[in-house]
């Protein structure tokens, strides 16, 4: 797909399905380096892990630059030309906002709860939140599996507008059957670019394995006073094992480096 026919795309479902983000003669590279990060999550090792309420299972990576965690590898997957080509069809000039990693849970299956993500940016803020969902796009969020994915569930057109009755009944509880509903099912190497402010959930299996690179853009000169900011936390240490490209993905190349 050309720039127009993605942007076309993403502003009639809210997402886009990308084939071969990753190349086939990458994904050995990338799952040796995921294999290593999630050793030191489940391990403690790396403590910036994400867990559900009620669960000891962990299932997701934050806090990707620091030495517990980062893999130059992966920041680099999450920066590679393919990627900002298409971010940047939908949002224009755009950086690196948020860099995570998930990945299965060792021994319990459940699915998480449907939600939009500005419930969780701006969980004291009710009205501001729906301001951030009802806004013009400003943040693209990707999903890259190293391993073949079905996690995702979605509700394709629901951005930019707020719930339907229906759906904020569902959203209430978090739980039971959401009209509209599609699973996302992506081979290894293939990615899906979405809003976070869609409706959506993830569902969390012991097998098979997962490894998804999880991240997201945001426009790099953001005028709209509704929209918050977000900038990983980069030292100087990860940012000097970094390419260029990454750097500039992040916005650093020429901005220095935030602590």
């Amino acid at each position: 797909m050309n720039a127009q026919q993605i942007r076309e795309e993403f502003r009639a479902g809210g997402f886009v399905l990308v084939p071969d983000v990753v190349r086939g003669e990458d994904l050995p590279s990338l799952r040796e380096a995921a294999a290593a990060l999630i050793e030191r999550c489940r391990s403690g090792i790396h403590p910036w892990v994400r867990h559900s309420a009620g669960r000891d299972d962990t299932w997701g990576a934050g806090k990707m630059f620091l030495p517990t965690s980062f893999e130059p590898a992966l920041i680099e997957a999450m920066a590679s030309a393919r990627v900002r080509e298409v971010t940047e069809a939908v949002l224009g000039a755009s950086r690196l906002s948020v860099v995570s990693f998930l990945f299965h849970p060792e021994r319990t299956t459940w699915d998480g709860p449907w939600h939009r993500d500005s419930q969780y940016l701006l969980p004291q803020e009710p009205d501001r939140q729906r301001d951030v969902v009802l806004a013009p796009t400003w943040t693209v969020q990707w999903n890259i599996a190293l391993y073949e994915d079905t996690a995702l569930e979605i509700v394709p057109g629901s951005h930019e507008r707020w719930n339907t009755r229906e759906e904020q009944e569902t959203l209430h509880t978090g739980h039971g059957r959401m009209p509209g509903a599609l699973e996302v099912r992506l081979r290894a190497g293939e990615g899906v670019a979405y809003t976070p402010f869609m409706i959506h959930r993830g569902r969390y299996r012991p097998d098979p394995p997962r490894a998804t690179l999880h991240f997201a853009y945001q426009r790099r000169e953001e005028t709209d006073p509704r929209v918050p900011i977000q900038r990983p936390d980069v030292p100087e240490e990860a940012l000097a094992a970094l390419s260029p490209n990454a750097r500039a993905a992040l916005g650093l190349a020429t901005e220095g480096v935030k602590g």
